[in-house]
C-alpha cells in the first residue's frame, strides 16, 4: 500500500499530464514538489505513527497558491511549518493557514495530529488566470479522477467520521456516499472554510465553533 505522501505524488503525476487541463489553461500548483523532503518529514513526525489510531478526518477543498500549494501540507503555510519542524527559515503566511494553525495550537500539534487527519478532497491545487481554481469547477471527467484518489486516501486512513470544511466539500462527500462509497463513515455537520473563518469579524465565533466540534473527538 502506498503511503499518504506517495498517494499525493502519484496523483500529482497523473493529474499534471492531463491534456484537458492544459487546453483550459489551468495550471497545476507544483511548488510543493520542491519541498517533498519537508512533506515526508512532517508526515513521519505527526501522521505515520498515528494512522491506526486516527478515526476523524477534517477535509477541505484543495490547496491554495500561498499556503498548502507551497508546503504540500493541508492548511499549513511556511510560517506555521516553521513551528512544527526544525530548520524552516521561510515565513510565508496565508490567511486560512493562520486560522487553522490557531486551532492546532489550542490542542498542541502532537495531540491534534494524533487524533485528526487533515486533508482535502483534491490533494493538488490549481490556478487559472492567476487565481486559485477549485476542484468543483473542473470537468466531470477530472473530478472522477480526483474522487478516486480521495477514496484511496480514505482507505489508508479508514476513518469513522469526516468533517467537511465548506458546503462544497459536504456536497461532494454526500455525493460519494450516495454512490455507495464511504459506507461506514459518518459525514458530520460541516464547519466553515478556514478562509471565511480568518476574516477578522468572523474569527472569534468560528474559533469557538471549531473547538466545540473538535472537543468531541480530541481526547
Amino acid at each position: 500500500m502506498n503511503s499518504l505522501v506517495d498517494n499525493m505524488l502519484n496523483f500529482y503525476n497523473a493529474i499534471n499530464s492531463s491534456d484537458e487541463l492544459k487546453q483550459q489553461s489551468i495550471t497545476v500548483l507544483n511548488e510543493f514538489i520542491e519541498n517533498e523532503k519537508l512533506v515526508r518529514e512532517f508526515y513521519e513526525k505527526y501522521v505515520n505513527n498515528n494512522i491506526d489510531n486516527i478515526k476523524v478526518v477534517m477535509c477541505g477543498i484543495n490547496p491554495g497558491r500561498y499556503g498548502a500549494g507551497k508546503t504540500g501540507i493541508p492548511f499549513i503555510d511556511f510560517n506555521s511549518l516553521s513551528e512544527l519542524l526544525q530548520n524552516i527559515k521561510r515565513k510565508d503566511s496565508e490567511r486560512s493557514a493562520e486560522f487553522f494553525y490557531s486551532i492546532i495550537k489550542n490542542y498542541r500539534a502532537e495531540k491534534f495530529y494524533s487524533n485528526i487527519y487533515v486533508t482535502n478532497i483534491c490533494s493538488i491545487g490549481f490556478e487559472k488566470s492567476k487565481k486559485n481554481h477549485n476542484y468543483y469547477e473542473l470537468s466531470e471527467a477530472i473530478k472522477e479522477i480526483i474522487y478516486k484518489n480521495f477514496l484511496e486516501k480514505m482507505k489508508i486512513i479508514n476513518p469513522n467520521v469526516i468533517i467537511p470544511l465548506s458546503k462544497e466539500v459536504e456536497q461532494t462527500l454526500k455525493y460519494l456516499k450516495s454512490n455507495g462509497e464511504l459506507k461506514n463513515v459518518l459525514i458530520d455537520e460541516g464547519l466553515n472554510h478556514p478562509y471565511y473563518c480568518s476574516i477578522k469579524t468572523n474569527w472569534e465565533k468560528q474559533f469557538k465553533n471549531y473547538i466545540s466540534k473538535l472537543d468531541k473527538y480530541i481526547l
